[in-house]
């Protein structure tokens, strides 16, 4: 019974910990956990360029226009088909985005979701390696609309 009562008064061994939204972590080495956009859960692609992707086409949705979907988006990108250099062609929005890393993609997400007055939550576990920011803990991200 003593053992049981020390167990349960003791912290749970990995809590989560939430992170600025604008001063993210180094996020090398991360694996998106759960994603929410909208309040939708992201199920395919939840990763940091997937849950990229998934913005930008939120926002091609709710721009108004061309010039309004360019501000909307701060990741490298261009109008139409490329392939090279690391773009990747997003076929329903038009565009060819830049794959970012984890911090850049995770920049490009909050900058779209806090534009567009949308809510996202991002949990994340770091990778148990010796250059990774928090290794085996979990970090979260919240947007709030």
């Amino acid at each position: 019974m003593e053992a049981g009562r020390a167990a349960a008064a003791s912290p749970p061994s990995n809590t989560v910990r939430t992170f600025e939204t604008n001063l993210p972590p180094d996020l090398t080495h991360t694996k998106v956990l759960l994603a929410k956009l909208d309040g939708r859960p992201v199920e395919d692609g939840a990763n940091w360029n997937g849950l990229l992707k998934r913005a930008i086409l939120l926002a091609k949705q709710r721009a108004a226009t061309a010039e309004g979907l360019e501000r909307l988006i701060s990741v490298n990108h261009v109008s139409g088909r490329k392939v090279d250099e690391g773009y990747k062609y997003l076929a329903e929005a038009d565009l060819s985005v830049q794959g970012q890393d984890a911090k850049g993609a995770w920049r490009g997400v909050a900058q779209i979701a806090q534009q567009l007055g949308i809510s996202v939550e991002v949990v994340f576990s770091w990778r148990h390696k010796a250059d990774a920011a928090f290794p085996g803990e979990t970090g979260r991200f919240v947007v709030n609309a």
